[in-house]
């Protein structure tokens, strides 16, 4: 073999080997890359189960209270229902309540959630129902009064739309 032979493949030898470890170091930087975001995302998921685990769940429970009050007529029942309506509950309010007129019933479902392991919370949330089925209670007695005292209202009595908007489609 000559001499620039032997100087060709001594070359094409030193580039093959320096080939070959660019590709390995370039192969072991990238599993170290990888391994890291691995290492980051189990650490992740770990501090998101321990989380989990230190901090108990919340269970919520939900009290609801249906209650039906009689009128004479059904439409004693839509006067009592248009009425307590257009009270809508304040904002701060946690309890929701939900109007309806079954034939000659005005029906009203009171909701509050509570959470299930605190107890203040819970006293609290009764409390606020209590005061509020307090509160509607109240309103209807109002209204069975007012009723009674002035009797029903005129046959040619226009609806209530009508008589504030002066809209005869309402």
């Amino acid at each position: 073999m000559s001499f620039a032979s032997r100087v060709t493949f001594a070359v094409s030898c030193v580039a093959t080997v320096g080939i070959i470890a660019y590709v390995h170091i370039e192969q072991a930087l990238e599993r170290e890359r990888i391994s890291a975001t691995v290492r980051e995302e189990i650490e992740a998921a770990k501090a998101l189960i321990r989380d989990r685990i230190e901090k108990p769940f919340k269970v919520t429970m939900q009290q609801v209270l249906n209650v039906r009050v009689p009128f004479p007529t059904k439409s004693a029942a839509e006067i009592a229902f248009r009425t307590l309506r257009v009270d809508a509950e304040p904002q701060r309010s946690t309890v929701s309540v939900q109007l309806s007129v079954e034939e000659n019933f005005l029906c009203a479902t009171f909701t509050a959630d509570t959470l299930f392991e605190s107890n203040l919370d819970s006293i609290s949330q009764l409390k606020k129902l209590r005061i509020t089925i307090n509160h509607w209670l109240d309103s209807i007695f109002l209204i069975c009064e007012t009723m009674a005292e002035f009797g029903d209202p005129p046959a040619d009595m226009p609806e209530p739309m009508r008589a504030i908007t002066g809209n005869v489609d309402a």
